[in-house]
């Protein structure tokens, strides 16, 4: 979805604010990368409320609302809104870090690994080049969406449950 963002940046500053705000457009896919860490964050927040873990929960909320704001005053003066926006994804990138650290030593067992790191990034990696190819905006946000999932798929990253789960929304059958 980051990509996504990124990809559609243009059509949907342009969409929001009208052609004269393009100067949002980098702001935009700034933030974007905060949706990354940020699935990863409230995933683990939900499983810490899960687990009745509140109190590391509301610590690691308190200090990434404090670096936040830590990071906003300094950022911002130096680069604007630019500055903003890398303060909120440094802010995220450490509340994910924090809470999916809390949430590793909370829950051993469930052995969360970072083994999928890899098939993602190259996923992303390979859709980032659509890029350079010469259609507008939204075809390239389809055809990364396309390319994304398609490594993804290849390299069996994505659950065997999540493609039985998508298999029966869309009525197709997994095979026997």
């Amino acid at each position: 979805m980051s990509l996504v963002m990124a990809l559609i940046a243009p059509v949907l500053i342009a969409v929001v604010g009208g052609s004269h705000e393009k100067g949002a457009v980098p702001v935009l896919r700034i933030q974007g990368l905060a949706l990354i860490v940020s699935f990863l964050s409230t995933a683990s927040a939900f499983q810490l409320v899960s687990l009745r873990r509140y109190r590391p929960l509301l610590i690691a909320s308190a200090c990434g609302l404090a670096l936040n704001v830590l990071l906003a005053v300094v950022l911002v003066s130096a680069w604007g809104a630019r500055g903003g926006a890398l303060a909120d994804v440094i802010s995220e990138v450490a509340m994910a870090t924090a809470l999916t650290g809390v949430l590793m030593h909370a829950v051993p067992q469930h052995q969360i690994t970072a083994a999928f790191v890899p098939p993602v990034l190259l996923a992303a990696a390979v859709s980032v080049s659509v890029f350079l190819l010469p259609v507008g905006s939204i075809a390239r946000a389809v055809v990364a969406t396309i390319i994304y999932f398609s490594v993804l798929l290849l390299t069996r990253t994505i659950p065997d449950e999540v493609i039985v789960a998508a298999r029966r929304l869309t009525g197709l059958r997994a095979p026997a």
